[in-house]
């Protein structure tokens, strides 16, 4: 109502799971999606296990020091591959079968291998799936499940700039500290965006912290 200036959401919008699943694969699997920061896999073979979109990843640079995001998934029947959420290995091996994958995505062994009529045609056809789409901008880097995305600097716009910016604050660039701080949100996506951008809640909900300041 541009007259009186309310502006009203359907709470459907927040809390419909048939909105958020549409949500997911219209635009989520279509977007570029930020995954990490380069220096978070400083050193050939570090990974770090990463979920996007409901899709599990495992975000590495492989033995040839190349950044990679291979789907966490065994290609053999699907069970989750790599269980660790970081570390440095130049292997993953699926504890299902003990199939094992080099971190370049080539199959590295695969257990009774002559049961297979075939076993070098199988291990060329069962590497570890790459995402569609892996960019970086100023060492963020940035996925697609859609192999038919727009390029990431037509995507990020004039964001790319203050990407740059940030890169370039130091002679060295820029780095991330050691640790992770995980915390889950049990709503839509858009419950939390609102919440970061909501400064009225600040001093009642927070007010506690707001003291402390005091």
């Amino acid at each position: 109502d541009w007259d009186q200036l309310p502006f009203r959401v359907n709470r459907e919008a927040y809390r419909s799971d048939a909105v958020f699943a549409s949500e997911r694969a219209n635009i989520w699997l279509h977007s570029w999606l930020y995954l990490g920061h380069e220096t978070e896999v400083a050193e050939p073979n570090d990974f770090r296990a990463r979920t996007l979109a409901g899709r599990p990843l495992i975000f590495c640079r492989d033995s040839n020091g190349q950044i990679q995001a291979w789907l966490n998934s065994c290609p053999h029947r699907g069970t989750v591959l790599c269980r660790d959420t970081e570390g440095s290995s130049k292997l993953f091996q699926c504890f299902y079968h003990a199939w094992t994958f080099r971190n370049t995505g080539d199959v590295a062994a695969i257990p009774d291998n002559a049961a297979y009529e075939s076993p070098d045609a199988l291990a060329e056809t069962m590497k570890l799936r790459p995402v569609a789409r892996l960019e970086s901008h100023a060492g963020f880097v940035f996925v697609s499940f859609d192999p038919d995305v727009a390029p990431l600097l037509d995507y990020l716009g004039d964001a790319a700039d203050y990407m740059t910016m940030i890169e370039e604050q130091h002679d060295g660039g820029m780095t991330t500290l050691p640790g992770v701080q995980l915390y889950g949100v049990r709503g839509n996506w858009k419950l939390a965006v609102e919440n970061a951008m909501d400064g009225y809640h600040f001093s009642p909900t927070h007010n506690t912290f707001v003291g402390y300041l005091r």
